[in-house]
């Protein structure tokens, strides 16, 4: 009877309790299951390293012409083949991709931080602030984006170089996210931890920058990770039409314009690049799914 009274007397074992996680952890498991956005970061981690190393990596010098190889097909000696003045296909799609994701980060860096301005400023202040600063973004974005940048592009009397062309698609990229920030933040001001930081007085860059810039961040990383495989693509697009980055500096889209003129005699030359342009925006667009995905709040963790 004794040792039934202490067994009964016994605690019993505590569950272990589930370890709580930060929203940011629940999003990379999130991310993690998701097969394609984690195959898109992988080719564009591989793309990107490519890039980085390839002056060590690419089998030729970037200018090195073989007139016994003109238009040459793919062989052990040039593994993609040759362009039309013999310069090696493989060595030009490498340096070309430091162009063009060079191009694509930068041009996006930069229409990020003109959105978060102006859409942080709108969002938070209201009024007649909020009112002028939405009829400039409609106003932008009532022009015909590629006749814009095309436009642009040609009034530059010294040709378009990597700069260039990071200044035109960066000022004129940012109105999406000045609206989609905007809203997170007309969202956020309403919440009752940021009401309570305006009646406590604290200082408006502060509860900018430490309450509602974080409670923003998801949107800003999704809308960037779209917005660098866009930027790619408007660069080839304006390359491929003439107006963008000349030779001899090799883009994707300018090898595209190169090639359009042996398409039928030399295809490899409008695969390649073609390829390359296909698959590193459609990895950035899995990626940017897949970040969506897991910073939404009513998705299935």
């Amino acid at each position: 009877m004794e040792d039934m009274q202490l067994e009964l007397a016994e605690p019993a074992a505590a569950e272990p309790k589930e370890l709580v996680q930060s929203p940011w952890r629940l999003a990379v498991r999130h991310f993690a299951r998701n097969p394609l956005a984690v195959a898109g970061l992988v080719f564009i981690a591989f793309v990107t390293l490519m890039a980085l190393f390839a002056p060590v990596i690419a089998p030729y010098k970037f200018d090195a012409i073989d007139l016994f190889n003109i238009k040459a097909p793919p062989s052990a000696q040039h593994w993609l083949g040759t362009d039309e003045l013999g310069r090696d296909e493989l060595t030009r799609l490498l340096y070309g991709a430091r162009v063009s994701l060079s191009v694509g980060l930068l041009a996006t860096l930069l229409s990020t931080l003109i959105g978060l301005v102006v859409g942080a400023v709108s969002g938070y202040f209201g009024g007649w602030i909020d009112t002028i600063l939405m009829r400039f973004v409609e106003a932008m974005l009532s022009f015909p984006s590629l006749f814009l940048l095309i436009i642009l592009a040609s009034l530059i009397p010294t040709g378009i170089d990597v700069k260039a062309m990071v200044l035109i698609l960066g000022l004129f990229g940012w109105m999406g996210l000045a609206r989609l920030i905007r809203a997170e933040f007309l969202a956020i001001k309403q919440k009752e931890y940021a009401e309570a930081a305006v009646a406590l007085g604290v200082p408006t860059w502060r509860i900018m920058l430490r309450h509602f810039l974080p409670n923003a961040l998801g949107v800003i990383i999704v809308s960037m990770t779209l917005g660098v495989g866009g930027n790619i693509l408007s660069e080839s697009a304006l390359s491929f039409l003439g107006v963008g980055i000349q030779p001899p500096t090799a883009s994707w889209g300018n090898m595209l314009t190169n090639a359009q003129d042996y398409v039928w005699n030399a295809p490899w030359l409008a695969v390649w690049p073609g390829l390359a342009i296909f698959l590193t925006v459609l990895a950035f667009n899995f990626v940017g799914d897949g970040l969506r995905d897991a910073f939404d709040p009513h998705s299935k963790r």
